[in-house]
């Protein structure tokens, strides 16, 4: 990796500080009186949820792959 590519993560921070019109100050979606472990919860809850997502997507792609071989395999089952 050159110097120059290194660098550019950490410019492109800059930018983004620039531009911040919130004044550093982060929006919190979460309700105000959530505990940190319902918070956690509902975070871990999210992350599952995103797992069984990409678990979906790549059971349906290896099935259209599978599919396919068969289908160009003349196979019909």
């Amino acid at each position: 990796m050159t110097r120059l590519h290194s660098m550019q993560p950490a410019f492109w921070r800059g930018v983004g500080r620039v531009l911040d019109l919130t004044g550093g100050t982060r929006v919190r979606l979460e309700r105000p009186g959530a505990s940190p472990a319902e918070r956690d919860a509902r975070a871990l809850a999210g992350d599952w949820a995103n797992v069984g997502c990409d678990m979906r997507r790549a059971i349906r792609r290896v099935s259209a792959d599978v599919n396919a071989v068969r289908r160009a395999a003349g196979d019909g089952s």
